[in-house]
């Protein structure tokens, strides 16, 4: 089981997004622990490289940009999504259409072969940079839920009754820093398989500025959602009164699934930051002698 919680930052602090998660992997017992489960995922545009008057290829990157991926639910399905989503949105297109309108889009829907075979003079093709404008939160959002779906589909052709759908089952909070406004957004996205065939449909969820989202343990989110108002009344930092509540649950054993270390990021204009973390859980270091006495878990966390 996981525990990941997520928020928008307090007005009076700097603008950004909270995540905060435990690293325990647990089948019925505790099996891994250090298990990164909020990633740094790049989004990159990727214009036309010409040789002579035909576009050669798509891989020259004008625009990189990062976004913050968090997990919870069925850990295979889970990275299989994490894959799909890194690599479309590693893989986006700027482009012109035939009126000379700058495009933007998918590896997987557009027709580059075709795009190849046209004749273009190189110095008559500048609007695919205008592309990078197209490049929204939404955009962005978007094509993480085309991902999402494509990623539970693959796997619904193998599962066959309720039961065994369930393990298809994976959430994700996805923090952006919309590259056009500047302007933050957080959803969460889960899928429903709605009976008798199941077929997947995942739904995106907006967490507006003062709310709290939890994936992995929803009942928590109450509790989540006190400590965010409890901080912001009385104006203590947002992230560091997530981290505290997180590793209180996992000390006093609240939910004994979850566990040490506890990772706080946070997604700034400068990306994806580790802000703090905790110490390895007790006997973790026993079979490795360097991990004993750390007071805190490797950066890449």
């Amino acid at each position: 089981m996981t525990l990941v919680i997520a928020a928008h930052s307090l007005p009076n602090e700097p603008a950004g997004l909270w995540f905060a998660a435990d690293s325990m992997i647990s089948r019925d017992r505790p099996v891994l622990c250090e298990y990164r489960k909020i990633y740094n995922v790049v989004v990159r545009v990727n214009a036309p490289r010409f040789r002579a008057h035909q576009i050669h290829a798509f891989d020259n990157v004008i625009l990189e940009h990062s976004i913050a991926v968090a997990f919870a639910g069925d850990l295979t399905t889970a990275h299989h999504i994490l894959n799909q989503i890194t690599d479309h949105l590693g893989s986006l297109i700027a482009y012109q259409d035939d009126e000379g309108k700058p495009t933007l889009s998918m590896a997987c829907s557009f027709d580059s072969s075709r795009a190849r075979r046209t004749h273009f003079d190189p110095h008559q093709y500048p609007n695919y940079h205008a592309s990078t404008s197209l490049l929204t939160a939404d955009f962005i959002a978007d094509v993480a839920r085309h991902a999402f779906n494509l990623a539970v589909q693959s796997g619904r052709r193998y599962k066959f009754n309720e039961d065994e759908i369930k393990h298809l089952f994976a959430q994700l909070v996805i923090g952006i820093q919309c590259p056009s406004t500047g302007t933050f957004h957080l959803m969460s996205l889960f899928p429903l398989f709605p009976a008798p065939n199941y077929f997947p449909d995942v739904r995106m969820k907006r967490i507006q500025p003062g709310k709290v989202v939890t994936i992995g343990v929803p009942s928590q989110e109450a509790a989540a959602q006190a400590c965010h108002d409890e901080a912001q009344k009385g104006g203590k930092p947002l992230g560091e009164s997530l981290f505290s509540h997180l590793t209180a649950l996992v000390d006093g054993n609240s939910i004994p699934s979850i566990g040490h270390p506890c990772v706080l990021r946070k997604l700034t204009s400068n990306g994806l930051e580790l802000v703090k973390t905790t110490g390895l859980p007790a006997g973790a270091g026993d079979a490795n002698p360097n991990l004993k006495g750390k007071d805190h878990i490797p950066v890449q966390m």
